[in-house]
């Protein structure tokens, strides 16, 4: 019998316009909603410690803040500047898409379902 699992667990990453990842935090099982990871992370902290006119962009997910920009939804985004606004963010944030592209495409075992133990994952997605 086997003692690996199959392990799911949310990244929770950020990365700078030069496709660098300046954080990194994977403690988190998979079932977590995005909101809560984050806020389980130590990445609030140095969000909110960033200077003025500096910010993080993320998804719906994540609340918006003085420094985190997220996209307006619903009826919102029918406003023709607000739709800008969210074209413009998508932009930006395709970095961290292409940043977790490069990161999977260098380390080959993490395209697939890792068959490690639980304690190990991390440390796997660390290494």
């Amino acid at each position: 019998m086997c003692n690996s699992f199959v392990i799911f667990t949310i990244i929770q990453a950020a990365c700078d316009s030069q496709c660098r990842f300046v954080y990194m935090d994977c403690l988190s099982p998979g079932s977590t909603n995005d909101i809560v990871a984050y806020r389980r992370s130590g990445l609030p902290d140095k969000v909110e410690a960033l200077p003025l006119m500096r910010y993080v962009v993320g998804d719906n997910a994540y609340t918006p803040t003085e420094h985190v920009l997220v996209s307006f939804s619903g009826s919102e985004k029918d406003d023709p500047a607000k739709d800008a606004y969210n074209y413009h963010l998508s932009q930006v944030r395709t970095r961290i898409e292409m940043c977790f592209g490069r990161f999977v495409s260098k380390w080959r075992i993490l395209k697939t379902p890792l068959y490690v133990k639980l304690r190990n994952a991390t440390r796997t997605i660390y290494a």
